[in-house]
Protein backbone atom coordinates (compact mmCIF):
# COMPACT_ATOMS: atom_id res chain seq x y z
CA UNK A 1 0.00 0.00 0.00
CA UNK A 2 1.50 3.34 -1.04
CA UNK A 3 1.62 6.25 1.34
CA UNK A 4 -0.45 9.31 0.50
CA UNK A 5 1.12 12.70 0.08
CA UNK A 6 -0.54 16.07 0.48
CA UNK A 7 0.54 19.53 -0.51
CA UNK A 8 0.88 22.35 1.98
CA UNK A 9 1.39 25.96 0.93
CA UNK A 10 2.54 28.50 3.49
CA UNK A 11 2.47 32.20 2.66
CA UNK A 12 4.23 34.95 4.59
CA UNK A 13 2.89 38.27 3.38
CA UNK A 14 5.30 41.15 2.90
CA UNK A 15 5.30 43.95 5.47
CA UNK A 16 3.11 46.17 3.26
CA UNK A 17 0.46 43.42 2.91
CA UNK A 18 -1.45 42.76 6.10
CA UNK A 19 -3.16 39.37 6.42
CA UNK A 20 -6.88 39.68 7.00
CA UNK A 21 -8.96 36.56 7.57
CA UNK A 22 -12.03 38.40 6.27
CA UNK A 23 -10.25 39.36 3.03
CA UNK A 24 -8.87 35.86 2.45
CA UNK A 25 -12.19 34.10 3.05
CA UNK A 26 -14.07 36.60 0.88
CA UNK A 27 -11.61 35.83 -1.95
CA UNK A 28 -12.67 32.17 -1.90
CA UNK A 29 -16.34 32.95 -1.25
CA UNK A 30 -16.43 35.16 -4.38
CA UNK A 31 -15.32 32.08 -6.32
CA UNK A 32 -18.22 29.99 -5.05
CA UNK A 33 -16.44 28.24 -2.20
CA UNK A 34 -17.72 27.87 1.36
CA UNK A 35 -15.83 27.83 4.63
CA UNK A 36 -16.10 26.90 8.27
CA UNK A 37 -13.56 27.38 11.07
CA UNK A 38 -11.09 24.89 9.57
CA UNK A 39 -11.89 24.22 5.91
CA UNK A 40 -12.62 25.90 2.60
CA UNK A 41 -14.86 23.65 0.51
CA UNK A 42 -16.89 23.02 -2.60
CA UNK A 43 -19.34 20.23 -1.87
CA UNK A 44 -17.39 17.34 -0.35
CA UNK A 45 -14.05 18.59 -1.71
CA UNK A 46 -12.15 20.67 0.81
CA UNK A 47 -8.80 21.91 2.05
CA UNK A 48 -7.62 23.19 5.42
CA UNK A 49 -6.67 26.77 6.11
CA UNK A 50 -4.96 28.38 9.07
CA UNK A 51 -4.51 32.15 9.32
CA UNK A 52 -2.25 33.85 11.85
CA UNK A 53 -2.93 37.56 11.43
CA UNK A 54 -0.35 38.63 14.04
CA UNK A 55 2.38 36.68 12.20
CA UNK A 56 1.11 37.80 8.78
CA UNK A 57 1.04 34.13 7.74
CA UNK A 58 -1.41 31.80 5.99
CA UNK A 59 -1.25 28.03 5.59
CA UNK A 60 -3.33 25.97 3.17
CA UNK A 61 -3.22 22.17 3.35
CA UNK A 62 -4.67 19.73 0.82
CA UNK A 63 -7.27 17.50 2.47
CA UNK A 64 -9.24 15.39 0.03
CA UNK A 65 -9.11 17.05 -3.39
CA UNK A 66 -5.83 18.01 -5.02
CA UNK A 67 -7.81 19.58 -7.88
CA UNK A 68 -9.78 21.97 -5.68
CA UNK A 69 -6.69 22.71 -3.61
CA UNK A 70 -4.42 23.57 -6.53
CA UNK A 71 -7.07 25.45 -8.53
CA UNK A 72 -8.21 27.62 -5.61
CA UNK A 73 -4.93 28.17 -3.78
CA UNK A 74 -2.86 28.80 -6.92
CA UNK A 75 -5.47 31.34 -8.02
CA UNK A 76 -5.02 33.04 -4.64
CA UNK A 77 -1.21 32.96 -4.93
CA UNK A 78 -1.49 34.64 -8.34
CA UNK A 79 -2.89 37.71 -6.52
CA UNK A 80 0.25 38.04 -4.37
CA UNK A 81 3.36 40.09 -5.05
CA UNK A 82 7.09 39.49 -5.04
CA UNK A 83 7.44 40.63 -1.41
CA UNK A 84 5.18 37.73 -0.36
CA UNK A 85 7.09 34.53 0.39
CA UNK A 86 5.78 31.05 -0.42
CA UNK A 87 6.84 27.65 0.93
CA UNK A 88 5.39 24.57 -0.77
CA UNK A 89 5.80 21.21 0.90
CA UNK A 90 4.71 17.73 0.02
CA UNK A 91 3.79 16.06 3.28
CA UNK A 92 4.05 12.29 3.03
CA UNK A 93 1.79 10.39 5.40
CA UNK A 94 3.72 9.42 8.50
CA UNK A 95 6.61 11.86 7.97
CA UNK A 96 7.47 14.59 10.43
CA UNK A 97 5.68 17.87 9.74
CA UNK A 98 8.98 19.65 10.47
CA UNK A 99 10.95 17.66 7.87
CA UNK A 100 12.74 19.86 5.32
CA UNK A 101 13.18 16.93 2.94
CA UNK A 102 9.76 17.44 1.39
CA UNK A 103 10.08 21.12 0.43
CA UNK A 104 9.19 21.59 -3.24
CA UNK A 105 9.62 25.35 -3.43
CA UNK A 106 10.60 28.30 -1.30
CA UNK A 107 10.81 31.88 -2.55
CA UNK A 108 8.72 34.85 -3.61
CA UNK A 109 5.16 34.43 -4.90
CA UNK A 110 5.84 35.80 -8.40
CA UNK A 111 8.72 33.36 -8.96
CA UNK A 112 6.58 30.51 -7.61
CA UNK A 113 3.87 31.21 -10.19
CA UNK A 114 6.54 31.07 -12.93
CA UNK A 115 7.80 27.77 -11.46
CA UNK A 116 4.24 26.41 -11.24
CA UNK A 117 3.32 27.40 -14.79
CA UNK A 118 6.51 25.78 -16.11
CA UNK A 119 5.69 22.53 -14.31
CA UNK A 120 2.46 22.33 -16.33
CA UNK A 121 4.50 22.24 -19.54
CA UNK A 122 6.40 19.13 -18.44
Amino acid sequence: MSKMSRLTIGIERGPENIVSEEHILSFFHERGLNHDDDYISLGEARFEYFIVEKANYITFKETNSVGLFTDAVIEFVRTLGDSDQVVVKEQIEGSSINSDGDIIYTGDADSFIGFWDTMGDE
